[in-house]
């Protein structure tokens, strides 16, 4: 009897977890066409981060809390992240260039990676404003030679390193981000 009983219960347990399984997989789908940039492909496979440039799946990304692209100016130009918003547990950002040309501008939209704490551009052309306002968690932003004539901070109350030299801002209001050191 009782050996009936424990067979009764790993069975229960097992079938549990195959359907926690196979939950899982049902979430877990092809998200290869929200990454336009086949560069970006190639640098996330290149990171390791993705197996396959032709399928991306969205548990390869969500896994990811630190992202570092670095390229050299040989490399191919890199235009847009479009697919960095899948990266929902992204906590730390890091974008560098050797050199700087305003004609190498990228396309970078951070409202859908809230959980960022860390966000480093260095040598990228972002446009005139980089918007940092969904970032309610940033605690670093280092935006180094990126053209800036704007930037939005009101949101950012824990910001405690800034540095956004190389730029071209005319005025920087702070006033909120009392944890500036």
């Amino acid at each position: 009897m009782k050996q009936t009983l424990i067979w009764a219960i790993i069975l229960l347990l097992t079938i549990g977890s195959s359907q926690m399984t196979a939950k899982d997989k049902l979430k877990d789908e092809d998200i290869t066409s929200k990454f336009a940039s086949l560069v970006f492909r190639q640098e996330l496979k290149n990171l390791k981060i993705i197996a396959d440039t032709a399928c991306i799946m969205r548990s390869e990304v969500e896994a990811v809390t630190r992202l570092q692209i670095k390229m050299n100016n040989t490399d191919c130009l890199l235009y847009s992240l479009s697919g960095l918003e899948c990266f929902v547990n992204l906590r730390e950002l890091s974008l560098k260039r050797s050199l700087f040309s305003k004609t190498d501008s990228i396309l970078l939209d951070l409202s859908g990676n809230p959980k960022l704490e860390v966000i480093e551009i260095q040598n990228y052309y972002v446009g005139e404003m980089l918007d940092v306002n969904h970032n309610k968690l940033l605690r670093v932003l280092k935006c180094v030679g990126c053209s800036l004539r704007g930037l939005d901070l009101r949101n950012n109350r824990r910001l405690e390193i800034l540095d956004c030299s190389g730029n071209f801002l005319s005025k920087l209001d702070l006033h909120r981000n009392i944890s500036l050191k």
